[in-house]
């Protein structure tokens, strides 16, 4: 069965770093900005490269959720409690900047009461919380190349919910606090009705949230270098990779040291403070591709 671990083996046995063609043997592909996505999945459901005819197979065979349009996640693993999730972001520019989340804010695991799943989310199969993995691209405007990519342990890069849960409640209870305005009851920060005398206007209050890509977050971390060839970075905790089938994690610790590879253990910063996480980061530069 592929994993997370294979999916990161298959990048560097492949050295793949171009994006398929939306649609090619995928019916529920649609758009340029599907590019990525399916180029993620593909991974994730150990495609091999140019295989068209097998994808929409290998989606229903691997995979309990594909995703749904402005909800996350974008994928699950079959296996419930045990498959893990992702979410794909796409940028044009460098590692360096931020993640647009738009109004769900970051996660850093899902539970089926996550902000912003829909009911096909939760339903697809029974579970109840998931290991989250944020996959992170960068694709120059114009072009069909991968120039880097990260796949990272949600828990490294978010802090636990109720710290975005208690900003958020902060908020709305200020809006709610205003003098003479009439608060309705909405699934935003807020929204402000009857604003003027004539009751004709309201106000819309979205919360667009946004995170530092990992590059920029783990910039300091060893191994962490951004260079002009197509590149991957993947960062785990210790506690998931070694709970992870041992024939998967072998796999990728036989590639350290050979063709760009480096499989080392590092301390990550924890989000929620407190003592570092030990985690392994993979680093992979298709110095020949």
């Amino acid at each position: 069965m592929p994993d997370v671990l294979t999916a990161i083996a298959d990048i560097i046995k492949y050295r793949v770093f171009t994006l398929p063609h939306a649609g090619a043997g995928h019916t529920n592909v649609n758009g340029p900005g599907m590019s990525f996505e399916m180029y993620c999945k593909d991974r994730l459901v150990g495609l091999e490269p140019g295989d068209d005819v097998n994808r929409d197979r290998l989606y229903r065979q691997h995979l309990a959720y594909q995703g749904a349009a402005n909800n996350p996640p974008d994928a699950m693993y079959r296996g419930g409690d045990d498959g893990d999730a992702f979410e794909f972001k796409k940028s044009a520019g460098s590692p360096l900047g931020d993640i647009s989340l738009n109004s769900s804010w970051p996660k850093d695991r899902l539970t089926v009461g996550s902000h912003g799943i829909l009911d096909d989310c939760r339903n697809c199969e029974p579970w109840t919380e998931r290991n989250l993995f944020y996959v992170c691209g960068g694709v120059p405007q114009g072009t069909s190349r991968v120039a880097w990519i990260w796949i990272c342990d949600a828990r490294l890069m978010a802090a636990e919910d109720t710290v975005y849960k208690r900003l958020r409640e902060g908020i709305r209870r200020g809006i709610v606090g205003i003098p003479g305005a009439q608060f309705a009851e909405t699934t935003e920060l807020g929204k402000v009705k009857r604003i003027d005398p004539g009751a004709s206007t309201s106000l819309r209050i979205r919360g667009m949230w946004s995170i530092a890509k990992p590059g920029k977050l783990f910039r300091e971390l060893p191994g962490v270098s951004h260079s002009s060839v197509p590149s991957l970075r993947a960062l785990i905790r210790l506690e998931r990779w070694l709970s992870l089938p041992a024939e998967s994690r072998n796999q990728l610790e036989r590639m350290n040291g050979s063709a760009g590879t480096t499989v080392r253990q590092v301390s990550v910063p924890n989000p929620n403070g407190g003592s570092s996480i030990p985690s392994m980061i993979v680093g992979f530069e298709a110095t020949s591709a």
